[in-house]
């Protein structure tokens, strides 16, 4: 058997990352290459200490090499404050956060160009000894994509692969604001599409948007792979959580706010919940940022964040679950990593999506549950009066093939992939 080393860069991970979502994709397709025979080399950013959500085993394993992120250093104290003690230096590193937020939506293409440099020197230093290697490099942030340019231009023989685990000019959360922005966004992409040997997508409606939005189309040099929920055995040890048993409880994971701009606008569940009498118990899991105190919600838990494993004993537990995404113009495309967790659980989902998308399209195709438009008057409240009334969830019927939506299928197509890209031979 001959492999080839593959060299990951991506921006957050563990344990500096605010979220799980943002890092799982790539530590858990590094593990799979290993496990493979493949010589994995991450290139990450540092930052402030966030926490390992139960995935430090797993991370341990793995070669791990960090640059310097001026920017989480700052950023990731705002996430961090959440947690900790309310201080003096809490506030000063909010008010820090803050700044660097802003000043990261005026920096082109994205904040992640603010570490060039650092980035530049981590990748030098093991093309350098690993020769002849296939690079894939993951974002958001796309900015992470602009280094596809000097690779190719010191070591053209080295395999590049762009993954989109979310678009960037197809995304409207990540264009630029202006015409010129977008004019300069659309060509740099185009021009690293074109430069690259292989691309990989998270979501199945991608290459469409591709073709509609900067008119390229991926032929031959595209491969989806999808997230997937992760085997037991890769996870951390359970932690258990007691709730209401003579209550029909909905869970919700992951980030969310109350704000109607906001893409993960929870405002309207919350407020549904608490309009829907005593049945029906919301459990929010994962950092939320709310209006008012949390003793204000009716019906409504906070649990804050949890290990990989805590959340899936939790997921089990709960007798409906819930994706959500609310703004219409965004929506096509995302499939959140949870709603395969979800699938693994195999309790039955309420999606709550702003119009058509690749999600709630699962959801509906597979029989998972029920698919509501939060913009739709009424539409929110009826599906919760039908979900109090359905009580327990035991005589669901789930007929949908859930080993098609594991990790494991998924990142062997990207194994593959890269093998048929980069010259590996087994």
């Amino acid at each position: 058997m001959q492999s080839r080393r593959v060299v990951i860069l991506t921006y957050d991970f563990v344990p500096h990352a605010a979220s799980i979502g943002a890092c799982q994709r790539m530590l858990y397709l590094a593990h799979h290459l290993q496990s493979e025979g493949e010589d994995v080399e991450l290139v990450v950013a540092d930052g402030r200490f966030m926490g390992w959500f139960g995935l430090e085993r797993i991370a341990s394993r793995i070669s791990v090499h960090r640059f310097r992120s001026c920017v989480n250093r700052v950023r990731g104290g705002r996430a961090g404050a959440a947690t900790a003690e309310a201080s003096a230096g809490n506030a000063l590193r909010r008010f820090l956060g803050g700044i660097a937020k802003s000043l990261s939506k005026r920096v082109f293409p994205d904040y992640s160009i603010v570490d060039s440099i650092g980035i530049y020197r981590q990748l030098r230093a093991r093309i350098s000894t690993a020769g002849n290697c296939t690079l894939l490099i993951s974002g958001p942030p796309h900015g992470l994509f602009l280094h596809v340019f000097w690779v190719k231009w010191f070591w053209p023989n080295v395999r590049v692969v762009l993954d989109y685990r979310d678009g960037w000019m197809s995304q409207r959360i990540f264009r630029p604001k202006t015409r010129f922005g977008v004019a300069v966004g659309r060509f740099l992409e185009r021009a690293l599409l074109q430069r690259a040997d292989g691309v990989t997508y998270a979501s199945p409606k991608f290459p469409a948007l591709l073709r509609r939005e900067i008119q390229f189309d991926l032929a031959h040099k595209g491969q989806l792979v999808m997230n997937g929920w992760v085997p037991e055995d890769e996870c951390p040890d359970p932690i258990s959580f007691d709730f209401d048993l003579d209550s029909v409880n909905v869970g919700y994971f992951g980030a969310a706010s109350e704000d109607d701009r906001s893409y993960r606008d929870i405002g309207p569940l919350l407020t549904s919940v608490g309009a829907s009498g005593s049945k029906v118990t919301l459990h929010c899991f994962g950092p939320i940022e709310l209006k008012r105190s949390r003793s204000e919600y009716r019906n409504c838990v906070f649990h804050g964040n949890l290990s990989q494993q805590a959340a899936m004993d939790c997921m089990r537990r709960m007798d409906w679950l819930v994706v959500l995404h609310t703004d219409r113009e965004t929506g096509e495309e995302p499939v959140p990593a949870k709603l395969f967790d979800y699938i693994r659980t195999k309790r039955p989902i309420l999606c709550i999506w702003a119009g058509d998308g690749a999600a709630p399209e699962i959801v509906k195709d597979e029989g998972l549950g029920v698919v509501v438009d939060p913009r739709t008057p009424g539409a929110l409240e009826g599906a919760l009066a039908v979900i109090a009334e359905s009580g327990s969830t035991d005589e669901w019927i789930f007929t949908c093939d859930d080993s098609a939506y594991s990790r494991r299928t998924q990142y062997q197509r990207m194994s593959t992939f890269l093998r048929t890209i980069g010259g590996h031979v087994k």
